[in-house]
């Protein structure tokens, strides 16, 4: 592995663990049909951990997901919580407590009574015992199962191919249980029957060792034991939490200044993201501060020296997004001192999406593009004579037509407008690459235009003209627009000026116009039109251009 932090750590515990308990809800539903089902299935589902791999694997995951649980409880900071962590840590203590009993029960009894573990000892124990045990059962699976659940899907969401899927897994998180508790149920009544008779009651303390008289009560003083052990760790917890924010009271605290004016002090030990929440001011975290996205990132104007390096971690994601120096992930940094003035780049309220954005151009970028513009001659006069059917079948046969042609051109299809259309290329490439690219979409899309002309020409009594006009240069690319009408554009002065040679093709009666450093960046024969000094609004002194009046000298 490229790394492994003690985050990746719990989440491949958790995994393992999680994978235990979905095979033991299996293992319950079967109680739907009997106990002797229960135990057949739990002879094949138990047997991929019972042994000499498995069972080491199981125990380990079970021992680190605890203390790296713990440990995290011990180094939080902030407790100004989320419901869904407030549900996760809630859940997270109350699981030994409500199964430790169980585990005493089954793995204790085996190992210190020699009891035969098998459903009809658990059942009858659980089932008899107290009418509280087998709610306390219940309360155990189901925490324990949607802890697990929120765990994997808090990793889960923020990978693309998971909302194909988001409802399949809502479904099986109530699925499964449901059928659990249900063959819990159905074998725990049976169990009562069993227990009926004395005989085989008497059959089992002898054959397969139940646990009674002193081997009974060393399993009971087992679980007061583990409960005191556990409630001493809860209790250390909360000593150690209030010990220090008596201690972060009395000692300097590190000063931060948001690029809003907005100022805030926090103690030491208390990463960006923990000092913001805990300060009340909104900063945006879709994984919840676990460094599994990027939109809790900043842009750190001063003080950067006051922060460690980045760890491998988040300089893995940082890379992902190609982040600039200036930007850390602000659950990730805990400043050593100040002060520090930093600015989040994305808003408090933050959608999914940019969870995984991996876009240069998010925040805006300046570039060296090429720019297209191509529209429809007179397609007015052709409109006013058609149904507004037959104007949208057109239209979207064009734009299918001339989009296609764009996009495998590795041009990105910025909009379209009426009947016209802006594309933009050299996004991901260099200036040559992109006018070059611009001039092969510009042939492919007179040809598509031509071949489609041959389908319409009944309909139109004419075919469709188009003029394409294109220019390059330095312009100003990022995601511009307001909610769901947000997309990825270009603005600057190559974009006016690429519009205006559109215009021009009118003028020259030519199929496209590229300014002269188009043609000279794509490093293609001047052949292809011919070289003209034109008249531009907006520009002083002509814009040369090459008017091209047919599409032999473009590239293919």
């Amino acid at each position: 592995m490229k790394f492994l932090s003690v985050r990746k750590i719990r989440m491949i515990s958790g995994t393992i663990l999680f994978a235990y308990v979905t095979g033991h809800l299996i293992n319950h539903a079967f109680g739907l049909i009997s106990i002797d089902a229960m135990q057949a299935a739990n002879e094949i589902l138990h047997s991929i951990w019972a042994n000499p791999v498995g069972l080491p694997v199981l125990y380990l995951s079970i021992f680190v997901h605890i203390l790296f649980g713990l440990w995290a409880l011990v180094q939080r900071q902030n407790w100004r919580l989320r419901v869904s962590d407030a549900i996760q840590i809630v859940l997270a203590l109350a699981i030994p407590w409500l199964l430790a009993l169980h585990v005493i029960g089954t793995r204790g009894a085996e190992q210190l009574a020699g009891t035969e573990v098998d459903y009809y000892y658990v059942l009858a124990a659980q089932w008899s015992s107290s009418p509280w045990m087998p709610l306390q059962q219940t309360a155990g699976v189901l925490a324990s199962w949607f802890h697990g659940c929120l765990g994997i899907y808090y990793w889960l969401r923020l990978k693309p191919w998971f909302r194909s899927y988001i409802y399949w897994a809502f479904a099986i998180a109530i699925i499964v249980p449901t059928l659990s508790l249900a063959g819990y149920y159905v074998g725990g009544q049976e169990s009562l029957l069993y227990l009926e008779d004395q005989d085989w009651i008497d059959y089992q303390y002898i054959e397969n060792n139940w646990p009674q008289g002193e081997k009974l009560q060393l399993l009971l003083s087992i679980r007061d034991w583990t409960f005191n052990v556990l409630l001493g760790l809860v209790g250390l917890i909360i000593a150690w939490q209030a010990g220090r924010w008596i201690w972060n009271r009395r000692v300097a605290q590190i000063a931060v200044t948001y690029q809003d004016g907005s100022h805030i002090r926090f103690p030491k030990g208390m990463t960006l993201l923990e000092a913001s929440q805990a300060n009340g001011i909104a900063h945006t975290s879709v994984c919840g501060g676990r460094g599994r996205c990027s939109t809790c990132r900043v842009a750190v104007r001063f003080g950067s020296e006051n922060l460690p390096p980045a760890s491998a971690e988040e300089q893995a994601v940082l890379d992902r997004i190609s982040a600039s120096p200036d930007v850390r992930l602000a659950c990730q940094s805990i400043p050593t001192k100040g002060p520090l003035t930093i600015a989040p780049l994305l808003p408090a309220r933050a959608a999914l999406r940019k969870a995984t954005s991996t876009s240069k151009f998010e925040f805006g970028n300046e570039k060296e593009i090429a720019v297209l513009f191509a529209d429809i001659r007179g397609f007015t006069s052709i409109s006013e004579k058609k149904l507004p059917y037959d104007v949208v079948f057109i239209l979207n046969r064009y734009f299918e037509a001339v989009g296609k042609a764009i996009e495998s051109s590795g041009g990105h299809l910025d909009k379209f407008i009426g009947d016209g259309t802006m594309a933009l290329f050299g996004l991901n490439g260099d200036l040559k690459t992109g006018c070059h690219d611009a001039l092969k979409a510009a042939r492919k899309m007179i040809e598509a235009v031509e071949a489609l002309n041959l389908g319409l020409e009944q309909d139109l009594g004419q075919g469709l003209r188009i003029g394409i006009g294109i220019h390059a240069g330095p312009a100003i690319v990022g995601e511009m627009g307001y909610g769901s009408a947000t997309q990825l554009t270009a603005v600057g002065d190559i974009v006016n000026t690429a519009s205006r040679l559109e215009s021009a093709t009118k003028e020259h009666k030519a199929l496209l116009i590229a300014s002269e450093l188009v043609v000279s960046s794509a490093a293609v024969y001047p052949s292809i039109g011919e070289l003209k000094q034109l008249s531009v609004r907006g520009r002083e002194g002509g814009l040369p251009a090459f008017v091209v009046m047919d599409i032999n000298g473009l590239p293919s």
